[in-house]
């Protein structure tokens, strides 16, 4: 198959036609958020965040990988990737992972590992 590098006739959804941008950040976007959600837990128990992750490792309801989708994705608002992630995501899970992370998260973090 030939990708074609030009204006395509009919706006087609390929790259190079009237939908490359939304294309482009689609691709960036899913290879953003899994970096970023790979990050994200490898550095998150050495933040001195501790009581922030016990208490939510009982919590049926939250689920540690959708968080850091929420965060990861959180960097990408204004996007049409951010924004589609909120305008698909479960309203009621984003409100949870934020509202958790906002209200229990320590305020003083170890940095220094």
């Amino acid at each position: 198959m030939r990708v074609q590098c030009g204006p395509v006739g009919g706006g087609g959804f390929s790259p190079g036609g009237d939908k490359h941008e939304e294309w482009s950040q689609e691709i960036m976007a899913a290879g953003y958020t899994n970096i970023m959600q790979k990050a994200l837990k490898e550095v998150h128990p050495k933040l001195n965040d501790s009581s922030f992750l016990n208490g939510y490792d009982d919590n049926s309801i939250w689920d540690w990988d959708k968080f850091y989708e929420y965060v990861s994705y959180r960097g990408l608002d204004g996007t049409v990737a951010g924004d589609d992630y909120s305008d698909n995501a479960d309203a009621e899970k984003i409100s949870l992972y934020k509202y958790g992370a906002e209200g229990n998260s320590t305020t003083t973090p170890n940095c220094n590992e």
